[in-house]
């Protein structure tokens, strides 16, 4: 009987230190999980505020802070060059209605698959990231006129007719 309570009493001792040491564990890797304490907000106000990086991207950075950059994909309605603008009609997906809009272009303007605004045609397809002003502005940065896919005809030029395609034994 003694030998039997021994056991016992040495299983319950062993399942106890077990115990003990898993929470430890446990209680170890919570700590390492856990994101470092945030700072106070008197020694946060030390430090100095991240600045915008100046130069050719610095409107896109967030310079002014009233400008918001946005996308839109569309289809060209028109070009005006002489005011430097261009309407294009696009879906509004939030609203899942085609709405027009007109971005103006300036100096620092993009062009993809264009060199300029002048080579922007009615019915071009258009994808457009640009600047939406505090005064309602749509300022274009990148313009990438969307150009189809030819199909090649052969070499040289040289159609393929149904007669090339087939094999001969």
């Amino acid at each position: 009987m003694k030998r039997k309570n021994a056991f016992i009493l040495a299983v319950a001792v062993i399942l106890l230190m077990t115990g003990v040491s898993l929470a430890q564990q446990a209680q170890e890797q919570a700590q390492q999980a856990a994101p470092a304490p945030e700072q106070p907000v008197a020694q946060a106000a030390q430090e100095p505020a991240i600045q915008p990086v100046a130069g050719e991207n610095a409107a896109v950075v967030g310079e002014k802070p009233e400008e918001k950059l946005q996308w839109l994909w569309g289809e060209a309605i028109s070009v005006d060059a002489a005011n430097s603008t261009l309407s294009v009609k696009y879906l509004d997906y939030e609203a899942d209605m085609e709405k027009d809009i007109v971005i103006t272009v300036d100096s620092q303007t993009t062009y993809e698959n264009v060199v300029s605004l002048m080579e922007i045609k009615a019915k071009d397809s258009l994808s457009v990231d640009y600047l939406v002003t505090a005064d309602g502005k749509n300022i274009a940065r990148v313009i990438s006129v969307e150009k189809p896919e030819i199909p090649s005809s052969g070499p040289e030029g040289a159609e393929i007719t149904p007669q090339d395609t087939q094999v001969t034994p």
